[in-house]
């Protein structure tokens, strides 16, 4: 009896042996413990943003020249990709005029829905003459709106309020200012006549307007200033509080 009660004690010491201690077994079995769950979340929307295909755009001249590919982030707005042209071909932001489709984009339109309305994914760049006063965009005064590249026309007149004056055009020859670059550019003609017939200034400008008065001679272009904003042109340039 003796053997045979010992038998199953062998046996199970035998079975330990092979197997180890209680537990080791099912450790070595069980699969590495899973990420925390806020750190898996993480990795997947990582991953899924990755997944999110940029904007891919096209952009041409009017002539069909190409300026070049763009891969732009989904939310993008036509003034980042003005600044991703104004960074691979040196064309500054305020001389750029984007076109999709049938429509000219403002610097606030998301890129992904003006080539969504468009049905291509091409946008076609045109170059027009930007503020030779602001290192970016310019802002109106009267109204305060959001400063944006091409907010003030040639005539000085705010395409938010509608108003002229809010906007200084400076002379790089002399310390006077001007409501408009149309004022402007009739001071340096006249005032500065030698600077304007040596191609020290840009003239193409005042030819255009020249060219529209004969086309329209009925229509009045510029316009008087909001009282009381302009004065620099009596002072001569000298400043208000001397």
């Amino acid at each position: 009896k003796g053997s045979l009660g010992s038998r199953p004690a062998s046996r199970h010491r035998a079975m330990t042996a092979v197997a180890g201690p209680p537990g080791e077994d099912m450790q070595h079995a069980m699969p590495s413990q899973p990420k925390p769950l806020i750190g898996a979340i993480g990795e997947i929307a990582e991953r899924q943003q990755q997944e999110v295909v940029n904007l891919e755009v096209t952009v041409r001249k009017i002539s069909g020249d190409a300026i070049g590919e763009f891969r732009l982030p989904p939310q993008a707005t036509a003034a980042n990709l003005k600044e991703a042209i104004a960074a691979k071909a040196g064309l500054p932001p305020s001389e750029q005029k984007l076109i999709a489709g049938h429509s000219v984009m403002a610097d606030a339109d998301l890129v992904a829905k003006a080539i969504e309305a468009a049905g291509c994914p091409m946008i076609f760049l045109v170059t027009q003459r930007g503020c030779p006063t602001c290192d970016g965009p310019c802002a109106c005064t009267l109204c305060c709106c959001k400063p944006e590249y091409g907010l003030i026309d040639y005539y000085g007149i705010c395409k938010d309020c509608g108003r002229c004056g809010g906007h200084a055009s400076k002379c790089k020859f002399c310390m006077q200012a001007f409501p408009s670059l149309f004022a402007l550019d009739t001071h340096v003609r006249f005032v500065h006549e030698g600077e304007f017939n040596a191609g020290n200034w840009d003239a193409i400008r005042l030819k255009e307007h020249k060219r529209r008065q004969k086309a329209q001679p009925d229509v009045a272009f510029s316009v008087m200033p909001i009282e009381g904003t302009w004065k620099d042109a009596l002072r001569g340039g000298i400043p208000p509080d001397l």
